[in-house]
């Protein structure tokens, strides 16, 4: 994921508002309304220091937004249980 990519150089506020920028123009029509409201929470962080996440925040709203893109995917149950692999059908 490339958020994830980015903490590599460290965690930076206006990278991450960057890339997630331009995740949200490149896919804004595949885009959940749970991955918008995730997505908009990370671009609001460069508006202001009230704005920002702190870095385990973010890692948490990323690991949230992966969890939701996979139950979007059905890919797994509501309670975390794997129901299909990404790609095959479902059983």
């Amino acid at each position: 994921m490339d958020l994830e990519r980015t903490l590599v150089k460290g965690f930076d506020v206006a990278r991450v508002s960057k890339i997630v920028f331009k995740i949200y123009q490149d896919h804004g029509l595949e885009i959940t309304s749970s991955m918008d409201r995730a997505l908009l929470i990370l671009m609001a962080m460069e508006e202001g220091k009230e704005f920002e996440l702190t870095e385990p925040e973010f890692l948490a709203l990323i690991s949230e937004i992966k969890s939701q893109f996979l139950l979007d995917r059905g890919a797994y149950d509501a309670n975390g249980k794997v129901i299909r692999l990404l790609g095959a059908s479902k059983p």
